[in-house]
């Protein structure tokens, strides 16, 4: 028996690759062949690169010359036939997908982020006889969302090859060269179709000079190139899609050039547990590893961000049980991997953009402030508890103001954590931007990363040098101040909009996003006005410094109930009595820590001294002890970081807004 295989034409690899070792290698086992079946075979020194073949021909000589073998099936291996590839011929066809479809897309985040991307693929490969022009496309999604991956799936899927190629390489030393790499890129895919040629980083296609008119150039010169193709030649489909971040990021010019706009869409939690599920089925999971803990630290995460987490959540568990030399066969997920995946996961690179995660600070890690405490969480606590009474009039704006060092930001995490709730926490100067529009654009994906997190606390720090009075500033030539504090009200307006829900046949109210906003300023009075208006920083809370006992001693407990204080002389209640009444909560730290310090320096002093006299001492970081003297060492030096004048000014501003 021979078979005959000619190779199927691919942008993976040239129409003369040699895989005649890694054929042998496949038909060294039975396989069951017939007539125009394709075959992948996976080069051992490339086990990434998928080398496709098509049955052309099977000749067996115990056949009958009459007999039709075009549906017949064969059982075949290496030693009972002769294996031979047509190298003077190529075949231009679809692949065809090994992979089984449902029509179940909430069983697979993959399938139903592809859905639609699957339905336009389709629908050109169907009716392309009636294409008039080149379709090119647009996917855009947020980053880490996996825009290639499902790209890919899609083709795969519908039986596109795909020809991946990164804008940057693109890149020419003018935009004539820029142009022929494009077209060089395309013509490959015209030889491969039914292809799909992908453009990563599509924004950047513009970007390739810094002459003017480059943009116009290649826009006019894509517009021509597709123009140029004769698609009645083309008996199989062709399509440009090209991947961004943000569509905002492209041209109007450019832009219009794409027939088609495709968005990844957002993964709701349902499909998201299953996909975790799915993912950590291999591994038992403890009894303190709960699912639904790891869909509220991670709300809003993209797919490739979840994939991420996963890796890192895996690697904690391997790392811990090898050192500890536990039998494989009895590892298990806990808490403590997760919380280390999670802590690795936000300093890694995908998660360069800012993150909202539920804080660790707790009611008793904030000493007094017990009226804010309660004014907060009447404002943020009963609407989540309540929907339905609350409806449209829940307040979403609290502005906490006063001395610095008080604890605002503090107090805004302590919330976040007490609740549940996820914290988004930014400084006024970091959403500035040097390109105009940049630093809206800015603000509005924060609000965007927050309703994805959602529920969410989102905290702005310093909040009067990022929305100042408006038209009072002459430093600000360009209008930038004024933009930023009228993109910020329209966000905080946006927040307040109701959804009206058709599909139990009445009209509902329905509050479109849990996101609680707060703002923190040790100048109220530089705020534009608009923001204090009713249905934004309605509610106005002032978080000043306490001369009260009972507040300055819960805030030295907090700061000291993990200080190992062993000396009978050392009295609490006189030590704070002894403190000057204008101390803030970061003055009682920096009390606190300074007595620590003094206490580790005394301890390093006793183990060198110990050590010159070869005397063994136990070297425990844990045991540092602190004395009375190390307390009023540490008060001696101290300068209370606000005086009386000022603390007397912020009052009158207390007394303005209250």
């Amino acid at each position: 028996m021979e078979i005959r295989l000619t190779i199927l034409r691919s942008p993976h690899y040239n129409d003369t690759i040699n895989v005649d070792e890694d054929l042998q290698d496949y038909f060294s086992e039975q396989r069951h062949i017939k007539l125009n079946q394709q075959i992948t075979i996976r080069p051992l020194l490339q086990p990434e690169l998928e080398v496709h073949f098509v049955i052309s021909s099977i000749i067996d000589n115990t056949q009958n010359e009459n007999e039709n073998n075009k549906n017949k099936e064969y059982l075949v291996s290496g030693d009972m036939c002769r294996i031979v590839v047509d190298v003077k011929k190529t075949i231009q066809d679809k692949l065809m997908s090994e992979i089984v479809e449902n029509d179940n897309c909430d069983e697979d985040p993959i399938r139903f982020a592809t859905q639609r991307l699957r339905q336009i693929l389709i629908t050109f490969d169907i009716q392309w006889s009636k294409q008039t022009n080149l379709p090119l496309l647009i996917v855009h999604g947020h980053l880490g969302s996996n825009k290639r991956t499902l790209v890919q799936y899609a083709c795969r899927v519908t039986g596109y090859h795909c020809h991946t190629v990164s804008s940057q390489l693109l890149t020419g030393d003018s935009a004539a060269a820029t142009l022929k790499r494009i077209e060089n890129a395309l013509q490959t895919a015209i030889k491969c179709a039914p292809c799909v040629l992908l453009l990563r980083n599509f924004e950047y296609i513009c970007k390739i000079t810094d002459i003017d008119n480059d943009d116009s150039i290649i826009t006019n010169g894509i517009r021509q190139l597709i123009q140029n193709i004769q698609i009645s030649t083309l008996k199989r489909p062709v399509l440009i899609i090209g991947l961004l971040t943000k569509l905002q990021t492209l041209n109007e010019r450019l832009l219009s050039l794409f027939s088609y706009t495709v968005q990844v869409p957002e993964l709701n939690i349902e499909i998201r547990k299953k996909w975790i599920v799915k993912r950590l089925s291999n591994i038992p999971l403890s009894d303190d590893f709960s699912i639904d803990m790891f869909l509220a630290q991670t709300k809003g995460w993209q797919m490739g961000e979840l994939e991420q987490l996963v890796h890192f959540i895996i690697q904690a568990c391997s790392a811990r049980n090898k050192e500890k030399m536990i039998d494989p066969s009895e590892w298990s997920l806990n808490s403590v991997d997760f919380d280390i995946a999670l802590k690795k996961c936000h300093s890694s690179k995908l998660a360069g953009q800012r993150k909202a995660m539920i804080p660790s600070v707790h009611w008793n890690d904030i000493g007094g402030l017990e009226y804010a405490k309660k004014e907060i969480l009447n404002t943020i606590q009963l609407p989540l508890l309540y929907p339905d009474l609350f409806g449209d009039i829940a307040r979403t704006g609290v502005l906490l103001y006063g001395p610095p060092g008080v604890g605002k930001t503090l107090l805004a995490k302590g919330v976040a954590t007490e609740l549940s709730l996820n914290f988004l926490s930014v400084r006024g100067p970091e959403l500035l931007n040097m390109y105009v529009g940049q630093s809206e654009q800015n603000i509005r994906d924060l609000f965007h990363h927050a309703r994805l997190a959602s529920p969410c606390v989102l905290f702005f720090d310093e909040l009067d040098s990022l929305a100042p009075m408006r038209g009072r500033s002459s430093s600000d030539s360009s209008g930038v101040s004024d933009r930023l504090v009228s993109q910020l009200l329209t966000e905080i307006d946006a927040l307040n909009k109701t959804s009206t829900e058709q599909d139990t046949g009445k009209n509902e109210n329905v509050q479109i996003h849990h996101v609680f906003v707060i703002g923190a300023t040790n100048r109220p009075d530089l705020l534009d006005e608009s923001l204090l208006r009713p249905g934004r920083f309605d509610k106005l809370i002032y978080i000043g410094v306490s001369n009260l006992h009972e507040d300055r001693m819960k805030m030295f407990d907090a700061l000291t109930q993990k200080f190992n204080i062993s000396d009978n002389n050392f009295d609490k209640h006189e030590f704070v009595k002894r403190c000057p009444l204008n101390m803030t909560g970061a003055d009682f730290y920096a009390i606190a820590s300074n007595a620590y310090l003094n206490a580790i320096q005394r301890s390093i002093k006793l183990k060198v001294d110990s050590s010159l006299q070869k005397q063994n001492v136990e070297d425990d970081e844990s045991k540092t002890v602190l004395l009375y003297d190390d307390f009023q060492y540490a008060l001696e030096q101290f300068r209370p970081s606000i005086d009386k004048n000022d603390l007397k000014q912020y009052e009158r501003l207390q007394d303005g807004f209250s």
